[in-house]
């Protein structure tokens, strides 16, 4: 139960980070889309597990990738990078677990 709360806790952060952002302008550093690119692929993978069902309750909660997600969500802000469309297709995913 625990990890649940724990899951839903993150989705909910990294909801509202893509939330933020998602009308921002990409911004001009290179080296910032470029981690935006990465973060991206990373996205993809991890809503592959997500809707497979592959990663679960406690995967999530203990996953470096999901921790890198969020990481680099909170960098692509602070920088005002409009965040990738698999990253935003993850919030909305996040969004989504966190009503059910």
């Amino acid at each position: 139960m625990a990890g649940a709360a724990v899951m839903a806790k993150s989705f909910v952060r990294l909801g509202r980070l893509m939330n933020l952002t998602s009308q921002r302008a990409v911004g001009e550093a290179p080296d910032l889309n470029r981690v935006a690119e990465l973060a991206n692929q990373l996205a993809a993978r991890i809503l592959v597990e997500i809707e497979s069902g592959e990663l679960t309750t406690e995967e999530f909660r203990n996953s470096p990738e999901v921790e890198l997600i969020l990481r680099t969500a909170t960098i692509l802000q602070d920088a005002e990078v409009k965040f990738p469309p698999n990253m935003c297709r993850l919030g909305a995913k996040a969004a989504e677990q966190t009503k059910i």
